[in-house]
């Protein structure tokens, strides 16, 4: 379902480009032709700025130290989150286990597991047939 959000934005986004254009061909004129000339300009003036370098220095600088810190909170944000959810997943872990005594206890599985395959060790590791 989270691949699916992504597909239907873009989706949407092709099918409103593509009826924008139907538009503009069966008009003949170019809609918002003022502001997107310049929309144009601006893109490839920045475009320029960051390809040749043409940035000072001073905003070099600030833009370094602003990305740092922007990947400095998203890396911490992202460690805090990892760490509440092993929180509550090694909670859960330890509520089931308290639940199958077997488990907790080491003595391994009951009589009845223990029959159904008598050939195979029961609770260790063994290699899959496939």
């Amino acid at each position: 379902m989270i691949g699916g959000i992504p597909f239907l934005v873009g989706l949407l986004g092709i099918i409103v480009f593509v009826a924008f254009r139907v538009i503009e061909v069966k008009r003949g004129i170019r809609l918002f032709g003022g502001a997107r000339k310049k929309l144009d300009a601006l893109v490839t003036s920045g475009y320029q700025l960051v390809v040749f370098g043409e940035i000072p220095t001073g905003y070099r600088v600030w833009m370094s130290h602003t990305l740092h810190t922007m990947g400095h909170v998203v890396v911490s944000r992202a460690a805090r989150a990892l760490r509440s959810i092993e929180r509550s997943l090694s909670s859960a872990s330890r509520k089931m286990i308290a639940r199958r005594p077997h488990i907790a206890s080491g003595k391994g599985p009951s009589h009845y597991l223990k029959n159904i395959s008598p050939k195979e060790s029961v609770g260790k590791n063994t290699k899959d047939s496939v």
